[in-house]
């Protein structure tokens, strides 16, 4: 990676170059205009169906949304603010616009509302859709919001090709519809946002801090690679699901990003007191960017550490910003409610399809090699150091089943010409022979085939450190918002700061991720059964050599491609920590997110992410043995109905503690054989009842005690806390679970 401190007046120089340049271009041919004769609808009713009514307001500018059975209605602007007839900037805005403003290098924010005080706001509703176009006068940018009523949910949109800029400023993002799915400040905790972070969050809406809200703001799918990160807050749990909700006990709301998630942010404010609501919803970047670290002064005299630095155009037309808001009513509100329609969303939109693979009542996880620094005359190098060869797979496989009476879900890992670590793509499409070839494979296959253990081999199609069989890191490498190639260093260990020691990782071009998994297939052919894809099931990023992958563009349709891809060679799919582009077409799912991203703003951790999948896919949970806190961990499963997974190598080599891994500090076979056995021996019976079994019903009871009902009617009581706990005749003790 280039030192950016030493090009960092350079870049800035050329980002400021780049501004001019295109403000100047755009300024000449500008397409920003307030019309003369403004369109103000004299409609109120958008349309209606069976169910709902969808209504604007025009002169509050707030669209409503009528539940004709119930009476209960939504509405843009909180409904009961907008009742007592006020309007005010932050509540009454159904779009907030950020701009970049490069005469002073600023970013700044405008509010609708204040389109519609200066009268520059239209509205029109043609074939039952309603457009409403803000002309944002200080920005001097155009956007267009358009709704359109649906049998159960109400369709926003905000389409990229009608987006209108003068070249004054740049615009960056846009908040959609803050307040649509919000709730009033209260002290009850059947008050809450839910947002996907991890497993899935609860906010409380009460207002423990005084007046300032509780903020929660994450990327859909994790922090994109392709962006350098200025703090590096790291990413152990990030949303990996596009969706998220308000409810207050009475009624509810669930947002889906249903087009164009990768470019959004799911921003969660609760218990603000100044406003007196809870809300949470979608901000949409419109344009890429990427930061730029140095030191030194800018043309201004000020003292800069960093530099944002904008793509000169926007994200391709013809590419809408959708969310889908879904009304929940009653009882059939809360966060059981949301998940079983979020379930549905996928299964409708082909999303979600049913897994005939069987759940397993543990998941092991071998590693096969990794790269060991060596010298040669003094000149360094990597070779790779065998950790468990395909013969000493099979061996444990064998005393795993054959002690703990249950047949595991095996995955390999780091079974390639460079091990665990990034090498050429793919592991250079080869088994290596120091740990049996391909020979060797085949034979352990053929056992796992004869002990009904299912078995899948990962292959890295996103990663690469060097050049080889086709993809070159110079020309095969995904691009940056300021054309860099897309790269990143391991962490120090403890630290989270990057280790510049080692080699930086290239992402693969993401025209190119197809290419390697054909090459994959080709090479798998009648010989590997499951395969795993667990970097791109795992990790979206952008690819600014492309139009097309700009803002992790595409993301959706290339997880659908690859699995169809897969499965079409008649292979099974394991996906690890999976997004949810692809999590629902794969045949299992390991590393299954079980905790919230620990962030102070979240109130409660849900297995929101299990109830959307359970008893659809096969899930794994992280492993137990490599977990700083493997007994919450086992509780977390079961409270989830999620298998127990380890991480296991039949060697232990005393280099690794320095690999480009870190995480190998825990896979000692020897050392943790018994723990495998024991856990499993425990857990069987529950796992053997939950396993494949849809989560009908999860409830707090109490601060550390939970609940989860299954579809077959099986319940478990979840104890986190250091003291027993009575359910009618059953005694949970102090972190334990009961079932």
């Amino acid at each position: 990676m280039i030192d950016l401190k030493n090009v960092g007046k350079f870049l800035l120089l050329l980002s400021v170059l780049a501004l001019a340049l295109s403000g100047c271009r755009e300024a000449a041919t500008a397409r920003y205009v307030i019309p003369d004769n403004l369109k103000h609808t004299a409609e109120k009713t958008v349309d209606e169906n069976d169910s709902y009514i969808l209504e604007f307001d025009g002169e509050y500018h707030c669209v409503l949304l009528t539940d004709k059975r119930t009476g209960e209605i939504w509405s843009t602007t909180p409904y009961e603010y907008y009742k007592t007839g006020e309007a005010g900037y932050s509540l009454s805005s159904m779009m907030v616009i950020d701009y970049f403003d490069p005469t002073d290098n600023s970013i700044q924010t405008e509010k609708s509302y204040s389109c519609v005080e200066s009268g520059t706001a239209s509205a029109e509703i043609n074939n039952n859709k309603l457009t409403v176009t803000y002309y944002y006068k200080d920005a001097e940018i155009t956007v267009p919001i358009e709704f359109s009523l649906r049998k159960d949910s109400v369709q926003v949109s905000v389409l990229s090709d009608a987006i209108k800029e003068s070249g004054k400023t740049k615009l960056m993002n846009v908040w959609v519809t803050p307040y649509f799915c919000s709730v009033k400040n209260t002290e009850s905790t059947e008050s809450y946002l839910f947002v996907p972070s991890g497993s899935g969050a609860l906010m409380y809406t009460d207002n423990e801090s005084g007046e300032s809200a509780r903020e929660y703001s994450e990327e859909v799918y994790g922090n994109d690679p392709a962006r350098v990160l200025l703090d590096n807050p790291g990413d152990d749990e990030p949303i990996r699901l596009p969706c998220f909700g308000a409810a207050d006990g009475a009624k509810g709301m669930l947002g889906i990003i249903e087009a164009e998630e990768g470019a959004a942010r799911i921003t969660a404010m609760a218990g603000d007191a100044n406003i007196g609501y809870s809300t949470c919803y979608s901000v949409f970047n419109v344009r890429g960017y990427n930061n730029v670290e140095w030191s030194g002064s800018n043309f201004h005299g000020q003292d800069r550490s960093n530099d944002t630095i904008l793509s000169e155009d926007r994200i391709p037309s013809k590419r809408a910003f959708t969310v889908g808001y879904y009304p929940l009513s009653g009882a059939e509100s809360d966060y059981n409610a949301m998940a079983s329609c979020y379930r549905n969303y996928l299964i409708n939109s082909g999303l979600l399809k049913k897994s005939e693979v069987e759940q397993k009542p543990y998941q092991i996880t071998l590693i096969g090699g990794a790269l060991e620094k060596k010298f040669f005359f003094g000149v360094p190098y990597y070779s790779l150091t065998k950790i468990t060869d395909f013969d000493a797979a099979r061996d444990i496989c064998e005393t795993l089943i054959s002690e703990s009476g249950a047949a595991p879900c095996v995955l390999l890992k780091g079974f390639g010409a460079s091990g665990n670590d990034a090498g050429k793509i793919a592991g250079g499409f080869e088994f290596s022979g120091k740990l049996g070839g391909k020979s060797g494979h085949k034979r352990l296959e053929e056992y796992c085939r004869s002990a009904n253990t299912a078995l899948f081999t990962d292959f890295d199609i996103v990663h690469l450190i060097s050049s080889g069989n086709g993809f070159s890191t110079f020309f095969d490498s995904a691009q940056t918002a300021n054309s860099e190639t897309v790269s990143v260093y391991p962490k120090n260990k403890g630290l989270r700061t990057d280790n510049t020691d080692k080699k930086s990782i290239k992402f693969l071009a993401r025209d190119k991720v197809t290419d390697a998994l054909q090459k994959v297939l080709s090479f798998t052919e009648g010989s590997v059964s499951g395969i795993s894809l667990s970097s791109f099931s795992s990790v979206a990023y952008s690819d600014h050599s492309n139009e097309a992958y700009v803002l992790k563009g595409n993301i959706r349709q290339d997880g659908t491609q690859t699995a169809a891809l897969v499965k079409k060679a008649n292979h099974t799919l394991y996906s690890e920590a999976a997004n949810a582009y692809i999590a629902g077409l794969s045949d299992c799912i390991g590393s299954v997110p079980l905790q919230n991203g620990g962030y102070n703003a979240l109130d409660e951790t849900i297995p929101f992410y299990e109830m959307v999948y359970g008893g659809f896919i096969p899930l794994y949970s992280p492993a137990i043995n490599l977990s700083v806190n493997s007994e919450e961990l086992l509780l977390r499963a079961a409270a989830a109905g999620v298998s127990p997974a380890f991480t296991l190598g039949e060697r232990l080599e005393s280099f690794l503690v320095d690999s480009i891994d870190s995480n190998y500090y825990g896979i000692s076979y020897k050392s943790f054989k018994d723990t495998v056995i024991d856990t499993v021996r425990t857990a069987k019976p529950y796992f053997e009842k939950t396993a494949n079994e849809e989560i009908v019903k999860y409830k707090i009871i109490q601060k550390g005690v939970t609940e989860t009902v299954f579809k077959n009617g099986t319940a478990v009581y979840v104890n986190y806390t250091d003291e027993a706990f009575t359910v009618g005749n059953t005694v949970i003790p102090a972190r334990s679970y009961r079932f």
